[in-house]
């Protein structure tokens, strides 16, 4: 039992290290293999199995309202990361997001010198293959002003 419990979490560890590297496949390395210097066995990620380190991801149909900081915003991609402090919908932790349809960025932009902002948004939650969900991305509505 102990042994499962250990790789289970060394698993779980390292599952955003493994879909860093399946990312390479899409930018053009034809595969990743890993292997030991005495275990025949080996670990390769290429084009063909690359997407099962992505989690299928589903939009959550409600808005939901957060008080956060937005820390980085890119104009030209319409989208930035955001911390949220602990004690709201979406758990603690720096979120990438983007901006639904075409709101003005200026305010995004300014919205960066302040240290809360109140943001409607959408959550992208994905799942994973252990079995539990989590926020990928949130997808703003808009600023609450």
């Amino acid at each position: 039992m102990l042994r499962s419990t250990i790789t289970y979490n060394v698993a779980k560890e390292s599952l955003c290290d493994y879909q860093d590297i399946a990312k390479l496949t899409k930018r053009g390395v034809e595969r990743v293999c890993f292997t030991g210097k005495t275990d025949p066995e080996s670990i390769e990620i290429n084009k063909a199995n690359s997407n099962i380190f992505s989690p299928r991801t589903e939009v959550m149909p409600e808005n939901v309202q957060l008080t956060c900081e937005i820390f980085d915003f890119n104009k030209h991609k319409m989208g930035g990361k955001i911390a949220v402090p602990a004690g709201q919908v979406v758990p603690q932790g720096e979120y990438n997001f983007e901006l639904i349809g075409d709101q003005d960025i200026a305010s995004y932009v300014e919205a960066i010198l302040r240290t809360e902002v109140r943001l409607n948004c959408l959550q992208e939650i994905g799942a994973n293959p252990f079995g539990t969900s989590n926020v990928l991305k949130l997808q703003v509505v808009n600023i609450v002003k």
